[in-house]
């Protein structure tokens, strides 16, 4: 498992039992997570300041990274990573460079095959041009469960502005900003519930059970209750099942 917290996904306590029946888990990673705790062999990585290389994102670009800054400790680059592992297990005893790599990913997938900068050296140059691929990204959207269709109250679960994934709540400067998890609910709801603006609220789902900080508000339609997806603490991933960001709950005072 590369740079995936997999325990804060949806669906997280079935994920976590499935882990845990692994005769090896291998987790490379920057920050130790619930997933890496769980993992036989950890491959410490570099932060994205502290390697050289490409990636792609989902609206089809292809970017390259250059190195600003060595990796501090045991923490090594991901192709530097994989490719001693690669070494190791085939006797190949070949050095990789990411500029060769570049060039084994071109001849290899076509869609990186257009024009890049050259590589020097171990690093590489810096370019804020986008590299346009051709091929294009299916998303699908929520999907209302079944749970959802037949419930009093959904619980939507997604992104807010401040945070990316669960890596930004360790960030103090993102913290500052917006500290903890909370679960927002209509006003009008609240009052049904008897619950008031700061106060504990448990929801549960067919998958669990959480509780957090209620959030009146009027931004919300009534019978809808949202819970940003970000903060491990409050884990409200752990409610959903299946493909899908929405699913029927019970609300009560905690």
């Amino acid at each position: 498992m590369i740079g995936s917290d997999l325990t804060s996904y949806p669906d997280n306590n079935r994920i976590k039992k499935a882990l845990a029946k692994l005769e090896l888990l291998i987790v490379q990673d920057v920050l130790a997570s619930e997933t890496s705790a769980m993992a036989h062999v950890v491959f410490p990585a570099s932060a994205a300041a502290e390697k050289s290389g490409s990636f792609t994102t989902t609206d089809n670009r292809l970017q390259l990274l250059g190195k600003a800054v060595d990796a501090t400790g045991d923490a090594r680059e991901d192709w530097d990573i994989i490719g001693e592992l690669y070494n190791r297990l085939t006797n190949a005893g070949h050095a990789h460079l990411p500029a060769e790599l570049l060039e084994e990913f071109k001849s290899l997938a076509p869609l990186y095959a257009k024009e890049v900068p050259a590589i020097e050296g171990r690093g590489i140059a810096i370019n804020t041009k986008a590299f346009e691929l051709k091929q294009n990204l299916a998303f699908s959207g929520a999907v209302s469960s079944k749970s959802a269709a037949q419930s009093q109250f959904n619980l939507l679960v997604g992104p807010i502005g401040y945070h990316n994934g669960t890596t930004t709540t360790r960030s103090e400067n993102n913290l500052s900003v917006s500290a903890e998890g909370y679960i927002e609910i209509f006003a009008g709801d609240a009052a049904k519930v008897g619950v008031a603006d700061g106060a504990a609220l448990k929801i549960s789902s067919p998958a669990g059970t959480i509780t957090g900080k209620a959030k009146v508000s009027d931004k919300l339609q009534a019978g809808l209750l949202f819970a940003p997806s970000h903060f491990r603490d409050l884990n409200a991933n752990s409610l959903l099942q299946g493909s899908v960001n929405i699913v029927g709950v019970t609300v009560e005072k905690a």
